[in-house]
């Protein structure tokens, strides 16, 4: 998994804080299934206050659908919003905008917990405790509680892209079980296709479903349009032509191979959540 730490200029280097990350990123680059990156990654990882720099990023990245863990590092504890500015006290606008727009919650303490639960009303807080200033665990044992918490992270958001595309898909009149099933594979694969994350294992299972479903030929180029589509699924196929042995007979639709179909190609990772 590709994982970007988001830090503060502001961060002094001196404080428990900045030495919390500095273990943090120094452990998580021994892992061998975890890629610490600034380019299309699986998750972001945002420390500090609600600066106007954190909120540009955790904008950024929900344009993306890029989940965000928000690692607060005691800016919403009760004694610090009120020597803070206005944009740090965690009132009802900031608490709906937390809820809104984080995936997730990490807290070193149990007060900031609590606050964030009672204020937000947010049902995924994770207390790992800092072990810069702690002899609960070591370093290495806390750095393997945040992996953990990045894994169940991804896995929940991408439950709820599905859950979101199962409506979608819900609400299109008079389909048969194979176009809707194949329907949300092409709307999941157009969401990996926005994350640049297109894994190989699910493109040979789109394949294979393909290969091996029956449905209305009509039917499915109505409902590919009436998805707005038509243009990335031609030169999906072109891809799964090119690069999976889709046989032409089994399209929904013509192929095409242009600009999208480099673009996917370019794509295509190894990755899997």
């Amino acid at each position: 998994m590709r994982i970007q730490l988001y830090t503060p200029s502001t961060l002094d280097e001196k404080s428990i804080h900045h030495k919390f990350i500095v273990v943090l990123r120094h452990y998580l680059s021994t892992f061998t299934d975890v890629e610490l990156t600034d380019v299309n990654p699986d998750l972001v990882h945002v420390f500090g206050g609600i600066t106007s720099a954190n909120k540009m990023k955790i904008a950024e990245c929900n344009r993306l659908k890029i989940p965000v863990l928000y690692s607060p590092l005691s800016a919403l504890q009760p004694w610090e919003v009120s020597s803070l500015t206005h944009t740090t006290v965690l009132n009802k606008s900031l608490s709906n905008y937390l809820l809104q727009n984080i995936a997730a919650f990490h807290v070193c303490n149990k007060i900031e917990k609590e606050v964030i639960e009672q204020k937000t009303e947010h049902h995924s807080v994770s207390l790992i405790a800092n072990s810069v200033i702690t002899s609960q665990l070591t370093d290495k044992e806390m750095v393997e509680k945040m992996r953990s918490l990045y894994v169940e992270t991804i896995h929940q958001y991408d439950i709820n892209i599905n859950e979101t595309i199962a409506k979608q898909v819900a609400n299109l009149k008079e389909i048969s079980e194979p176009i809707a099933s194949l329907c949300h594979d092409f709307l999941y694969i157009h969401y990996l296709y926005g994350k640049k994350n297109i894994s190989k294992t699910l493109l040979s299972a789109l394949v294979n479903k393909l290969h091996h479903s029956e449905y209305d030929e009509d039917k499915m180029k109505e409902v590919i349009e009436e998805l707005k589509l038509t243009s990335f699924i031609t030169e999906l196929e072109g891809v799964l032509k090119e690069h999976f042995s889709l046989l032409e007979g089994f399209m929904p639709i013509p192929f095409d191979s242009g600009k999208i179909a480099k673009e996917i190609e370019e794509r295509i990772t190894d990755y899997t959540h």
